[in-house]
């Protein structure tokens, strides 16, 4: 299987992950910290009564006020099989993946539901997203354009780029192509889509965003 191709700014991503502490600690406990801090959110939020007490972070039981006005969700994203689903079922109000093959994609969702039933939790209440970049054009000639486009960003072919689209699943082609792609994953609850947009803001392309937001709609 082809490896995805590493954004541009990646270096640039790594020094100010470091530089804010978050890479500065071992996986096992940066991962502890994610669940506690997610626990934290729940009864900060005013979902969870009690306060909380963990290894890391502590709150009183006291009134948390203001409480936040509207829906604020909490949104979990990973691409494991295990543990993010595990962790999404059981603190968040949405679970958000990468984009990859629909089988794998059940998968992980079917772990997430699991966990929340067994903490007691509605897993029909948890929303499922993707989250990808897209590559669509109104009809071939301009899907084609702006694959060649993409890929010659990145120093790859268009067929090396065409090839890591499949494998991740990643929604390409024409708008009708895309559409029939997308509609495998709503079938398998998927509500949402985000965009991602690997560029400075002066180079995206705008045009391409509305046809993929157009479809998405």
């Amino acid at each position: 299987m082809p490896s995805a191709p590493l954004p541009n700014n990646e270096s640039q991503r790594l020094h100010s992950l470091h530089a804010l502490g978050i890479l500065d600690t071992a996986p096992e406990e940066r991962f502890d910290r994610l669940t506690e801090t997610l626990a934290y959110l729940r009864a900060a939020l005013g979902r969870a009564e009690g306060g909380f007490s963990g290894e890391y972070y502590r709150m009183a039981d006291l009134p948390i006020l203001p409480l936040p006005t509207g829906d604020l969700p909490l949104i979990v994203g990973g691409s494991g099989p295990r543990r993010s689903p595990r962790l999404a079922g059981l603190y968040a109000d949405e679970f958000n993946m990468f984009t990859r093959p629909v089988e794998e994609f059940a998968a992980r969702r079917d772990v997430m539901r699991r966990s929340a039933t067994e903490a007691g939790r509605d897993p029909d209440a948890i929303k499922l997203s993707l989250a990808g970049s897209p590559i669509i054009g109104a009809d071939r000639q301009e899907y084609r354009e702006r694959l060649r486009n993409r890929a010659s960003s990145r120093e790859l072919s268009e067929t090396e780029l065409e090839a890591i689209l499949e494998a991740q699943a990643v929604p390409h082609g024409t708008s009708d192509q895309a559409a029939t792609q997308l509609a495998v994953f709503e079938k398998a609850g998927v509500s949402r889509f985000y965009i991602n947009v690997y560029a400075p803001l002066d180079e995206i392309d705008l045009d391409e965003v509305s046809t993929v937001r157009r479809l998405l709609s």
